[in-house]
């Protein structure tokens, strides 16, 4: 409504929160399994590449959230800059790519179900759990900013925490030979690393609620190069887990499960 100020609610850990729920999603449950196929133990150096496109990424978009405290983000910036027909086509890419990363959540995790209960990735058993977690956000968001905020924060804390436990947990049990890296081929490095660097979006989503932020100028960027950092540490723990721990990992379809 005009005339009514934002409620300004996101703090630095809220907002580190809404971007680690935005990143780590289905990318480093299924991607493991997919660049190990393609480039064997030497994955890991395509984590760290990706992770450095990612942090110049965040860079560039730290100083602009820094410098602009109003709501709307990647829109926002590219409607500044270049104007209105930019901004208009940005925002419908960047809802669609949204819309297009939660369907691939979801799917995960009911792929990911499939691994864990048996009878679970029928047909009919796959939709239902899908449509129950479609249904699941669309509830969060619609009941407030409060709920939606303390939701992201909540499962936030238990994807890091869980997959920090997972990633600690198997350092006991590597296997070093699992470590030998032959040299990769260009292309396959190059299509491992573009792969990744999808595992590592969703930042940029912490910078649309700028006007929810208690203080955007300085919250904003601090939010987004310690979300990409932390990000980038469980990933590459838990994919030298993965590499040590699974002698087939290229053949799981659902490596973290197993």
């Amino acid at each position: 409504m005009p005339g009514v100020a934002p409620l300004r609610h996101l703090g630095p850990g809220r907002l580190i929160a809404v971007g680690l729920n935005s990143v780590i999603g289905g990318g480093i449950f299924i991607l493991p399994a997919t660049v190990a196929a393609l480039t064997g133990a030497a994955s890991l150096w395509g984590y760290l590449v990706a992770a450095c496109v990612v942090a110049g990424i965040g860079t560039a978009l730290g100083v602009l959230a820094g410098g602009v405290a109003s709501s709307g983000g990647p829109y926002l910036y590219a409607r500044r800059a270049f104007g209105p027909f930019t901004g208009f086509v940005v925002g419908w890419l960047f809802c669609l790519a949204r819309l297009s990363a939660m369907a691939n959540l979801m799917v995960g995790f009911a792929q990911y179900l499939g691994a864990l209960l048996p009878g679970a990735d029928a047909a009919w058993p796959r939709a239902a759990f899908i449509l129950l977690c479609a249904a699941g956000v669309v509830a969060t968001n619609i009941a407030g900013i409060r709920q939606t905020s303390g939701a992201s924060s909540l499962l936030a804390i238990v994807k890091v925490a869980t997959l920090l436990l997972l990633g600690l947990a198997g350092l006991f049990f590597l296997r070093p030979a699992a470590f030998a890296m032959a040299p990769p081929q260009p292309a396959a490095f190059l299509r491992t690393v573009l792969l990744l660097i999808y595992a590592f979006t969703g930042f940029e989503v912490l910078t649309v609620p700028a006007e929810e932020s208690l203080d955007p100028r300085r919250d904003m960027p601090r939010a987004l190069y310690a979300t990409i950092a932390i990000v980038s540490g469980v990933y590459l723990l838990v994919h030298a887990t993965s590499i040590g721990l699974l002698p087939d990992l290229a053949t799981e379809p659902a490596p973290l499960a197993s």
